[in-house]
This record gives structure tokens, sequence and C-alpha cells, in this order.
């Protein structure tokens, strides 16, 4: 008998954590992101290599930097 209250646990939290996992959320959550005028790295008007690696991580979608 309690190997089926253990497997019924197993279905009920799979079936609690299914929904948050495939949720889309409704805004695009906004980072600020604040750093130097490095040339090459970063520069003031979103060129370089440190804001093209924060835009592949945190992709258009779902952030907006």
């Amino acid at each position: 008998m309690s190997v089926w209250r253990f497997i019924l646990a197993c279905v009920c939290a799979c079936w609690l954590l299914t929904p948050s996992a495939h949720a889309e959320p409704s805004q695009a959550e906004v980072i600020k992101v604040v750093t130097g005028n490095w040339p090459g790295y970063s520069t003031p008007d979103g060129d370089g290599y440190y804001l093209a690696l924060m835009r592949k991580v945190f992709p258009t979608p779902q952030w907006q930097l």
C-alpha cells in the first residue's frame, strides 16, 4: 500500500510543478545593465562584446536589457 502512496505523491508533485514550468510571462523581465565605456567591450551606443554576450544570455522574448 505504501508503494501506491509514493506513486500518487509523485504524480501529484509532477502535476503541481508542470504548469509553472510551461507558463510564459506576460511581460518581458527588465534588466538594467550598467557599465563603463570600454572600447571593444561596451560602448554607450550598445555595441561591444560584453553587451552582445548579455543579449545571448538573456534573449529578447523573455528579457529586456
